[in-house]
Formats: C-alpha cells, sequence, structure tokens
C-alpha cells in the first residue's frame, strides 16, 4: 500500500472558524481573519463540535492518494461520507494484465 498527500489547506482550523464564523456575522472575510486569534479559534472549533456544526469542517481539506488497496478496501473507505472520494474506474480505464495491482487474499 502507498499514501502520498497531494494537498491540503494551510491553517485548516483559521479556515474552519473563519467559515463558522461567517454564518452568523456580518463583517467580511477580511474582517473575520483580523478578529481570529488562536486562543478564540480553538475555543470556536470546540463550540462548533459540541453543537453539531459539522459543514464548516469541510473547508478544511486533505488530499491523498491510496494506491495498491484491495476494492474491498476501498469499498469500506467511501461507505461512509466522511470525505470526498474519487476512485478509479475498473469499468473505464483499461489495464493491461501485468498492470492490474489486485489483491489475493491469504485464505485463497
Amino acid at each position: 500500500m502507498k499514501v502520498r498527500l497531494i494537498n491540503y489547506t494551510k491553517d485548516p482550523e483559521k479556515i474552519v472558524a473563519q467559515s463558522a464564523r461567517l454564518c452568523y456575522s456580518a463583517l467580511s472575510v477580511e474582517g473575520l481573519e483580523e478578529e481570529l486569534t488562536n486562543e478564540s479559534i480553538i475555543k470556536l472549533i470546540k463550540k462548533i463540535m459540541k453543537l453539531g456544526h459539522y459543514s464548516v469542517l469541510e473547508h478544511a481539506t486533505f488530499t491523498f492518494a491510496i494506491e495498491g488497496i484491495s476494492r474491498v478496501t476501498s469499498h469500506q473507505l467511501v461507505r461512509h461520507r466522511l470525505a470526498s472520494f474519487s476512485q478509479q474506474s475498473q469499468r473505464y480505464v483499461k489495464i493491461n494484465n501485468e498492470g492490474f495491482p489486485y489483491i489475493v487474499p491469504k485464505s485463497i
């Protein structure tokens, strides 16, 4: 298995806090940015988690490339809505026999 971080949100906590504040503030994005301190960011994130305001968490993103896992494993990853996924199609992508990375369970 190979996992590689391709991209990520810089200052994810700050982005999440700004997004949460934007929902309930008349300030501009710039105004919110100036208003937030490290302490207020932590306090706000704890508050939104307690209130169940989880949608703002999706503003912070981390993009991974994951290779060399079985289809069963990939389906377990995408089974629940905890992230956004793009998966290589086994129907549309032509792969030759030598290049198809498949997993054979030990039980077989």
